[in-house]
Formats: structure tokens, C-alpha cells, sequence
């Protein structure tokens, strides 16, 4: 469905279930599929993404958005799984608790795999998530300081990747998105 027009998917899956408009034109449209929530990032009625809360019910295959990787089904991917990945995450140190904040990791695709994004995420509630974004932090704080991370400034590098990728190497993944992400550049001190 990638590519394709909200109105064919729509005629195939009926109605989406939530739409959220993102403000830039990119609406987030949700669809009920059984026990699943799956959704869709699309602009000017033209699908750009597909994502899915994934669990042993709620699974997709990922091999065919990436066919020169080895990637297991969605529901039973780890945050190793993707190489050379980016990380980033909502935040890391005084979030708040107004919600869960949720660790990512980035993938781009070769010319080989048509450029294909493909984005993991979990939320940072479990012990093995909160283990591995400590030693992720710490490596930070210890680097650049306290401050720097609190200001989320991590989002505008990509210089710890080494230490996130194996501290996450293991770390299941609850949420899996494919397709290209027009995603807003992080505001970073000096630009």
C-alpha cells in the first residue's frame, strides 16, 4: 500500500477507526483489523507510511520492505535486528510522567532496498528498555553532561550510536513503521 492512494486502501479496509491531522498536511489515519490497530502517515491522500503496535496477535512481515536484510516478523523483532541504525527517544532524563517516553531506532535502505525507512520503537517502562537507556545516558552524561541530555540534546547527534546499538542489541520492540517519515529536524542549541 505504500504509495497508494488513502481513497484504495479505504475501499479495501473501510473507514479509518482516528484520523490525527500532524499540522503540516500529514494526517495519521488508524484502522481497526481485528485485535490490531494499524495506522497510516499519508499526505495529499498518498500513503507514505505504514505502522502497527506489534504483539504475537498484532504481526506483518518486515523481509519484504527490506530484502537484502534478514529481519524476523514485526512481533518478533529486536532493536539488533536492524544495523546500522539512528537512535534517538522522546526524551531520557526528567521527563515527566505525563506519558511513557519511547526510545527509536532509524533505518535507511540501500539503493538495494529502495531507500526504505524503517523506524522500531519502544516505550521505556520495562527493565530491559530502562537498563539499556541507562548505560545509553550515562555514556552521555559522562561525555557531554547532565544538562546536555536534559535538553534533549542527543537528538541532534549521532555520536553515541556505538553505545546505544549494543546496549539495545537484545531489547525487544513493541511498535514497527515502514515507508518514508517526513519527521521536523530537532531544534538544537546553534541552530
Amino acid at each position: 500500500m505504500l504509495g497508494a492512494q488513502v481513497a484504495y486502501l479505504e475501499s479495501i479496509a473501510g473507514p479509518a477507526w482516528r484520523v490525527d491531522d500532524n499540522g503540516d498536511g500529514t494526517e495519521i489515519r488508524q484502522y481497526k483489523v481485528g485485535p490490531c490497530v494499524a495506522d497510516i502517515s499519508a499526505k495529499g491522500g498518498t500513503i507514505l507510511a505504514l505502522g502497527m503496535a506489534v504483539s504475537p496477535q498484532c504481526t506483518f512481515a518486515v523481509q519484504p520492505f527490506a530484502p537484502n536484510q534478514k529481519l524476523p516478523s514485526a512481533n518478533q523483532m529486536k532493536f539488533g535486528d536492524l544495523g546500522g541504525t539512528t537512535y534517538t527517544a522522546d526524551c531520557l532524563r526528567s521527563c515527566g510522567n505525563a506519558y511513557d517516553p519511547w526510545v527509536f531506532a532509524d533505518w535507511t535502505g540501500s539503493h538495494a532496498d529502495n531507500f526504505m525507512e524503517i523506524r522500531v520503537g519502544t516505550a521505556q517502562v520495562s527493565a530491559p528498555v530502562l537498563e539499556a537507556t541507562g548505560t545509553w545516558e550515562e555514556a552521555m552524561i559522562a561525555a557531554k553532561g547532565e544538562d546536555w541530555v536534559i535538553m534533549g540534546e542527543f537528538r541532534c547527534s549521532t555520536d553515541f550510536n556505538d553505545v546505544a546499538s549494543r546496549a539495545f542489541e537484545a531489547v525487544p520492540v513493541q511498535r514497527v513503521e515502514v515507508g518514508g517519515f517526513p519527521r521536523e529536524a530537532p531544534v538544537c542549541e546553534g541552530g
